[in-house]
């Protein structure tokens, strides 16, 4: 499945869905998101909401380390080999997925105790189709197979689980500001970064298509 699912997303390869895809991958990666957590978690902290501060840290920092011990576990390879080095060389679950979600999951704690319901909703949905997309991104760009974009998004659902025992049923009213501020610190960190490196990650991704195409040649033509 995983490998059928991962081909097909490779017949919707255009210039338009690499730009997309390369723009969300960026939004997640790592460098972003430990600035936009460190961020976000000094943002809620000095609101004089500890609490919530506390269980945000606990999602992000547990989320992360949970990725980097699977992975030492599984040591699954990648779509394309290569592709990174180290401990990041191995594919499961997705670290970008996980992170990212567990990142969108504490503006949408932010959001459910500062937004009145219509806007409530909206934003909702919004955060979660951006950790789908982000999650997708991954698939399109070959940089992970479909079920460790599934795993890490499951990942960041338990490890949110686990950091709502922190909060102990204190509900947290804020100023909605404070959600649209941290929403802006993702957004200005994450679209600096790139745009800094939108061209360098294009031709990364173009490259890996090809070389996906050229493995499938010969491939078949050895079959």
């Amino acid at each position: 499945m995983d490998g059928a699912i991962s081909q097909w997303t490779q017949g919707l390869r255009s210039n338009l869905l690499d730009a997309i895809m390369i723009v969300a991958t960026s939004m997640a990666d790592a460098r972003v998101l430990v600035i936009t957590d460190v961020l976000i978690v000094l943002l809620i902290f000095a609101t004089a909401h500890r609490r919530l501060a506390l269980a945000s840290a606990f999602l992000l920092v547990g989320c992360a380390g949970l990725v980097q011990g699977i992975k030492w576990l599984t040591y699954r390879s990648r779509p394309i080999a290569d592709l990174y080095g180290g401990l990041s060389a191995f594919s499961f679950p997705s670290g970008h997925a996980a992170n990212g979600a567990a990142m969108l999951l504490v503006l949408l704690w932010l959001a459910h105790h500062t937004l009145a319901p219509p806007m409530r909703r909206a934003i909702v949905a919004i955060l979660l189709a951006l950790a789908l997309l982000i999650g997708g991104s991954r698939i399109y760009l070959l940089a992970h197979w479909p079920s460790d974009v599934v795993a890490g998004l499951c990942l960041a659902l338990f490890a949110a689980a686990l950091s709502s025992l922190v909060l102990n049923g204190h509900s947290h009213r804020l100023h909605p500001g404070i959600f649209w501020l941290a929403f802006a610190c993702w957004g200005t960190v994450g679209g600096a970064y790139t745009v800094l490196r939108l061209n360098q990650s294009l031709d990364s991704g173009r490259n890996c298509h090809q070389v996906e195409s050229s493995d499938s040649s010969v491939s078949s033509s050895t079959s």
